[in-house]
């Protein structure tokens, strides 16, 4: 949790990490490698997506607005510097003012929950179970073999699904800055309704790239 010293290390990165979702990462630049030892003695640590730049070997990308904190679950130093990370998103955290940028992003980010969060309502549980039958169809329709255990939090099934779902960066990034879960699961929902009828009006089960969360 992002409190009191808000200033925290950015990596910017082309995709869009949800909170209690995983992401590997491999460190290999020497920026990187910088914003590591920082890290490891306590700076802590947030991904977000890339609104301008490339990920690697170029200038410093430009973060979009909003972004993950994560924690460090774990941590692979290579011979020659390089590191293999497995960090899991925790809070999402909204930008304030960049502090520094050399040789890495460092910015005072303040802490974003769902602006319902702790409004355990009727109708958030009918959505988590809505969003469960129709993942579950999903994954039938698919023919996955292997027995998939869904999260029981309705957020974690919820980012489970957009985090996977092959939609554009921009469009999981709107997602991300949905400020409601309930909202954020309503869009979920519509999301896996088209794709379980485009994959029952199709020849083969596919997963269908560039669709729209509107």
């Amino acid at each position: 949790m992002v409190s009191g010293n808000r200033t925290v290390a950015v990596f910017p990165l082309g995709t869009v990490l949800f909170p209690g979702m995983p992401l590997p990462l491999h460190i290999f630049e020497p920026r990187y490698r910088l914003m590591m030892e920082e890290v490891l003695q306590g700076l802590p640590l947030a991904v977000f997506s890339i609104e301008d730049g490339q990920e690697a070997l170029g200038r410093l990308a430009r973060p979009a607005a909003v972004g993950t904190l994560v924690t460090l679950d774990q941590v692979e130093r290579m011979q020659d510097g390089r590191m293999n990370l497995l960090v899991t998103g925790t809070q999402r955290l909204r930008w304030d003012r960049a502090v520094s940028e050399d040789p890495f992003w460092k910015a005072d980010l303040d802490p974003w929950p769902d602006e319902d969060e702790g409004q355990a309502t009727v109708e958030k549980a009918d959505l988590a179970l809505t969003l469960r039958r129709e993942l579950s169809d999903y994954l039938s329709l698919l023919q996955i073999k292997t027995q998939v255990e869904l999260p029981e939090e309705a957020d974690l099934l919820c980012h489970l699904c957009i985090q996977n779902s092959g939609l554009p960066l921009p469009d999981r990034q709107a997602f991300l800055e949905i400020p409601t879960l309930a909202d954020r699961m309503r869009k979920t929902i519509n999301l896996m309704r088209r794709k379980n009828l485009l994959i029952r009006s199709s020849p083969g089960p596919g997963l269908q790239q560039g669709e729209s969360l509107n």
